[in-house]
């Protein structure tokens, strides 16, 4: 499954039992976690007993699956996510090998690595293709796309022409993204939800810094 697929699935709480979300930025890892937390628990403020999230390499494999065997206290299903599970030796790892062959039914188990795998890596290997979920860093039309995606599920629309603006503008840097998306829709008044490219020329300077690269594969192109 790729990425997008992943985050459709996880708006909609519609996941497997175990869940291997690995890629180099941050942002998107945390966000398709938000998006599904969202899904799973909606309107629910208090998570202590319903997500735990655990840091894989300080916590062992052997914490992580017990975790996930927890039955859930309120509500039918638990959310569990281990953070730097790639920090996991195959020898160390054994326990959640074990435990993708026979999953909790009633946990979502999401397994985060902060790099891209390769094939060849052992959580990779131990699960089922369809649960392992590359997130590349995005740019481009594909940067575009997923801003106005992460725009719709936090409340504003984003038209596309404004998204492609923004991204020319600032990059590809997330975070400033998300930042500059909530100042365009502000621009439009304390209501506003909708952000066309008069808003982003409004409030958006041009923060990118140009390199010699950049302009080589514009002549390129």
């Amino acid at each position: 499954m790729d990425y997008a697929g992943f985050v459709r699935a996880a708006a909609a709480g519609q996941v497997g039992p175990v869940t291997l979300l690995h890629g180099p930025e941050p942002f998107l890892l945390d966000d398709a976690v938000a998006r599904l937390t969202r899904a799973l628990f909606p309107g629910q403020t208090e998570l202590t007993l319903a997500r735990e999230i655990l840091d894989a390499r300080a916590a062992g494999a052997e914490t992580v699956v017990q975790a996930a065997l927890t039955l859930p206290w309120l509500g039918a299903r638990r959310l569990v996510v281990a953070r730097g599970a790639d920090g996991l030796t195959a020898k160390a790892g054994e326990a959640l090998t074990a435990y993708a062959k026979a999953p909790n039914p009633s946990t979502v188990l999401v397994l985060l690595a902060d790099s891209l795998l390769d094939g060849s890596h052992w959580l990779v290997r131990a699960l089922p293709p369809a649960a392992v979920v590359p997130a590349p860093a995005l740019a481009g039309r594909a940067l575009a796309t997923w801003l106005r995606a992460h725009a719709q599920a936090v409340g504003y629309e984003l038209r596309e022409d404004a998204a492609g603006l923004l991204v020319e503008l600032s990059g590809d840097d997330l975070t400033r993204l998300v930042g500059e998306v909530e100042k365009a829709a502000l621009a439009g008044g304390p209501e506003n939800r909708r952000v066309t490219v008069a808003e982003i020329r409004a409030v958006v300077g041009e923060h990118r810094l140009r390199h010699v690269f950049d302009l080589t594969r514009a002549l390129s192109a």
